[in-house]
């Protein structure tokens, strides 16, 4: 949550318990951190004021900051309570319930897809010229050197030998 600076978050009350420690300069609480006054070499010099509904005063940071995030009368934030102990025990790991496939995976020809390739060799040239480019300039397309037909063909046998595009 976010703190609200203090100049934001005020109204005007009168000044009951408003005391500075000897010597000090600064912003100082009300005993029950719902307002705030400040302070010169130990002397109040302003009037006390009182933080919007739901803030308390932050001395570590002078602002109206929200009740979760500081313990009053302190310069620290609240601390957590400590995580309970889990009441069940913990489940046991899954154990699978079907059986390991019997035959091993098909393996490919290597030559198997030539006609694909063949219909794309065709039109290498359209792709390296106009579907592997990028701009250069406002409106100046260029080849790509990153990715090529080449590259894209080997990718291709890749996936389709190791069953990846399946």
């Amino acid at each position: 949550m976010r703190a609200i600076p203090a100049v934001a978050a005020l109204f005007l009350v009168s000044a009951e318990d408003s005391q500075c420690p000897p010597g000090f300069s600064g912003y100082v609480s009300t005993s029950d951190c719902k307002a705030f006054f400040q302070c010169h070499d130990g002397n109040v010099v302003s009037p006390t004021t009182t933080c919007m509904g739901g803030t308390i005063f932050n001395e570590f940071l002078n602002v109206c900051d929200f009740e979760s995030n500081f313990v009053c009368g302190s310069t620290r934030a609240p601390t957590k309570p400590p995580t309970p102990r889990p009441t069940n025990k913990p489940t046991p790991p899954l154990v699978p319930t079907t059986d390991a496939p019997s035959l091993p995976p098909q393996t490919r020809a290597p030559n198997a897809n030539t006609g694909i390739e063949d219909a794309l060799q065709y039109a290498s040239y359209d792709m390296d010229s106009k579907l592997f480019v990028y701009e250069a300039g406002w409106s100046d397309w260029l080849p790509s050197t990153q990715y090529r037909f080449d590259g894209f063909i080997r990718a291709l046998r890749v996936m389709y030998l190791e069953g990846v595009g399946d």
